[in-house]
């Protein structure tokens, strides 16, 4: 098995380059959170280093000493999206989808990270290079936690191990976006849709060795049926 993903995010810290200044925490989470909403509304192609500026009352200078180019300031608060992500501790699959579950709620329910998501995308063709950065460092970095968790599962000998992660990945975490951009701009995926859909998916994986809420022949698929009415 190989060695657990810590974070989504792990192999790029959403960090600004230092060039002589003292870090401060506070004063670049304000910084990332403002330009968090900027791209929220302006996308990449109208992002404004100015209009951060003045939404978290800091000098334009002051981004630059930290953030040496627009790109890297873009790509971080790009970041901010998956920092939820973490790779989770169960012990069977269950245990970690419903861990992956929270935790995707809880990035897909931050105030204006749709909008962000759906703003980069909109912008990918304009902003090739720079969308494919993003793209590394946002949803594969958090598809791969999800796609190690379905191989590990396979290890383990719980699910058969010809399933493709992929798939399973593009079904749990696009069922989950799907789910959130329903009630954009708030984004909430419900715990009774989590539940659901974690047990949807254990029941299609597993068959007869279906968990713990219930039998696979009737509550779980009646409750998801509701739910997406």
């Amino acid at each position: 098995m190989s060695e657990p993903q810590q974070h989504a995010g792990a192999s790029r810290k959403a960090a600004p380059s230092a060039r002589g200044r003292p870090r401060d925490e506070e004063f670049d989470r304000r910084i990332l959170q403002a330009g968090f909403e900027e791209l929220s509304r302006s996308g990449i192609s109208h992002f404004s280093v100015a209009a951060v500026a003045r939404r978290a009352e800091v000098a334009k200078g002051s981004i630059y000493l930290r953030w040496p180019t627009r790109e890297q300031l873009i790509l971080d608060c790009a970041m901010q999206v998956i920092s939820p992500i973490t790779h989770p501790t169960g012990t069977t699959l269950r245990e970690n989808f419903d861990q992956l579950a929270d935790q995707w709620a809880v990035a897909f329910g931050r105030p204006r990270a749709i909008e962000v998501l759906l703003r980069v995308d909109a912008d990918r063709d304009e902003y090739p290079e720079l969308f494919e950065r993003i793209f590394k460092h946002t949803q594969q970095a958090g598809n791969r936690i999800v796609q190690q968790v379905v191989r590990d599962a396979q290890e383990r000998g719980e699910i058969n191990p010809e399933v493709s992660p992929t798939l399973i990945n593009r079904i749990f975490v696009g069922a989950m976006f799907v789910e959130a951009l329903a009630h954009t701009p708030a984004g909430p995926v419900s715990r009774a849709f989590r539940r659901d859909l974690v047990d949807f998916l254990i029941t299609a994986l597993q068959g007869d060795r279906y968990g713990s809420h219930g039998s696979a022949n009737g509550s779980s698929r009646a409750r998801l049926n509701a739910s997406q009415s």
